[in-house]
């Protein structure tokens, strides 16, 4: 025990207690300090070997209690018992209430003159009676909860020993007033629906990776093998993740990502952004139709307005051109869990990017089409995967013939007709003098490379070089440097590492828990390795060490800029 400056008691509160691992205990034994050494471990890492706290009258944690003996305790039984801690108290009371089939809830608490809490006390959830202002309110907006308490008097209450410096039970209500749940219903007692942070770590990567949260609640089941297994239900994991995600962004959304990118832009130097707000503090934002009027119309009236798509576009767009991507774009996303997913997405995609560089300087693909030279340099001068592309064109090239030809005074115009395509012409504009084709099908100005029009040309022109002029940087071997991309693509997702390895480190601690429950034995040896594991554990973390989420929330405390979201307008339709 230690004190304060005032002369005030001070206590540790206690996770575990023990046996010595080298001594047999058996928890049905009476409890006799000279057979075997008892020890408390606290959270600070202190160990205590205090006699008197291993005495006849101390509960056992709650874990240590089989559940006949919990489910038969009469008041007698409990009154005068002691607790090390209130938080086995609460341990015991939650187990007891849960093999009972009841749901519990904190009631009240006492402190003394110096403001320490010196009084504990639970009671049943259907302790009391609903308030007769809620029961008899008639302008309600919504259907009313149905009501559930019915003025039972089950109560659990600890108070504090200051001598022995113990919470000592000082009422134990076991009479009930309504029907006790069975035991196929138990998991849906409101406070025995606990997320677990394991499950949390699992359901944020889960989430990551585009998976919804029914998906990542199936998983938990398999893993569990029954809902009650599991100890909540779909809609409290869902909240919970709700939750979290509310508190990482509870500025607003528009200084949340702006705070995102800021720390993104400390761990990744060649990033970069760029905002504009408006007078009143808020951010980048007017949506509008995509028709042609209304872009006239704006050119008019605001002419220093820079247009874009809207979102529904963009996600459009990007989910019919972008396959890495679709996944991560959901319509309720905000604007922090939007750069959160991008940056997930933009990672594989340059993790791809490596794969095709790697097998572009160690692969020489097999020249297959009939246009041999141009194949060739076409291997020479694109990546791997564009290489397939333009080849494709190469090969289309053939099913075509040229159906006139005019020879201008700078130009030379050619029109092109698929073989037994119908009466469908493409034409390609050639103009020597700046090396410079042009198709009518723009196949070049949209995805940027050659298309099969334009190498029929070549071949009329017996060219056995794909001219510079159809050659796009960003599809060739040399566009950049493999060691930039390699350290930004693993630059910002260290938290995405971290929740994996929780999740599979949960996953596995998950099995061994089930074999460990299966035995006394097998209980307590787990029981003292977790807590010693978890010590060295903690050890071992740098005391240096930043995630992103880290990050985010120093740049958002020391930012004096507090953006504000777009203003939303009102639309057609139903609201979203």
């Amino acid at each position: 025990m230690d004190f304060n400056n005032e002369g005030h008691s001070r206590w540790h509160e206690p996770v575990t207690t023990h046996t010595d691992n080298e001594c047999k205990y058996n928890p049905n034994d009476t409890c006799n300090n000279n057979e075997w050494p008892f020890y408390v471990l606290f959270a600070d890492g202190n160990v205590s070997t205090d006699p008197k706290l291993c005495n006849d009258n101390l509960v056992q944690p709650a874990d240590d209690i089989l559940h006949s003996e919990l489910i038969t305790l009469q008041d007698k039984d409990m009154m005068g018992k002691e607790f090390i801690s209130v938080i086995d108290a609460e341990e015991f009371y939650t187990q007891y209430s849960y093999g009972m089939g009841f749901s519990t809830r904190k009631d009240r608490l006492c402190r003394d003159t110096h403001g320490l809490i010196t009084v504990h006390r639970w009671v049943c959830s259907k302790e009391g009676y609903k308030s007769k202002k809620h029961v008899d309110k008639t302008d309600r907006v919504r259907e009313p909860r149905g009501q559930t308490r019915v003025g039972c008097r089950a109560s659990f209450k600890i108070n504090f020993d200051r001598e022995k410096m113990l919470w000592v039970v000082t009422e134990f209500v076991t009479e009930h007033s309504h029907n006790l749940s069975p035991s196929n219903q138990r998991q849906f007692l409101r406070s025995h629906r606990n997320v677990s942070d394991s499950h949390i770590a699992q359901v944020q990567s889960g989430r990551a990776v585009g998976m919804k949260t029914s998906q990542v609640m199936d998983q938990l089941l398999d893993q569990s093998s029954s809902y009650a297994a599991v100890g909540h239900s779909r809609k409290d994991l869902q909240n919970q993740v709700d939750t979290i995600r509310m508190s990482a962004s509870h500025n607003s959304d528009a200084d949340s990502l702006i705070s995102y990118m800021t720390a993104k832009l400390e761990m990744d130097p060649g990033f970069f952004f760029r905002y504009t707000i408006l007078v009143d503090g808020s951010m980048v934002s007017v949506v509008t139709d995509g028709d042609k009027a209304m872009s006239k119309a704006l050119s008019s009236v605001m002419p220093s307005t820079v247009r874009r798509l809207c979102s529904w576009h963009l996600e459009r767009n990007v989910q019919t051109n972008v396959e890495v991507m679709g996944r991560n774009l959901l319509t309720w996303l905000k604007l922090y869990d939007f750069m959160s997913h991008i940056d997930r997405a933009m990672s594989r995609l340059r993790n791809n990017e490596l794969k095709d560089d790697f097998d572009t300087i160690n692969e020489h693909p097999v020249l297959v089409t009939h246009l041999l030279q141009l194949e060739k340099h076409t291997a020479e001068v694109y990546t791997r995967n564009t290489f397939h592309w333009v080849r494709d064109e190469i090969k289309s090239e053939a099913k075509h013939s040229i159906v006139n030809c005019v020879d201008d005074m700078d130009c030379v115009i050619y029109t092109f007709q698929k073989f037994a395509g119908g009466d469908k012409t493409w034409n390609v504009k050639y103009t020597p003098f700046t090396n410079v084709f042009k198709c009518s099908c723009q196949m070049f100005e949209t995805i940027g490379i050659p298309c099969c029009h334009t190498f029929s040309v070549m071949k009329a022109m017996n060219q056995h070089h794909i001219p510079e002029t159809l050659i796009m940087q960003h599809w060739t071997r040399n566009v950049k440097d493999i060691s930039e991309v390699e350290s930004s693509s693993t630059a910002t997702t260290p938290n995405i590492t971290q929740i994996a390895r929780y999740g599979a480190l949960s996953s596995k601690c998950s099995r061994m828990s089930y074999y460990a429950s299966l035995s006394t034995e097998g209980y307590n040896e787990a029981n003292v390795a977790i807590d010693k594991l978890t010590i060295q554990m903690k050890g071992l973390l740098p005391s240096s060490s930043t995630t992103m989420e880290e990050n985010v929330h120093r740049t958002r405390t020391q930012s004096r800029v507090q953006v504000k979201d777009p203003v939303i307008a009102a639309t057609k339709g139903s609201m979203r």
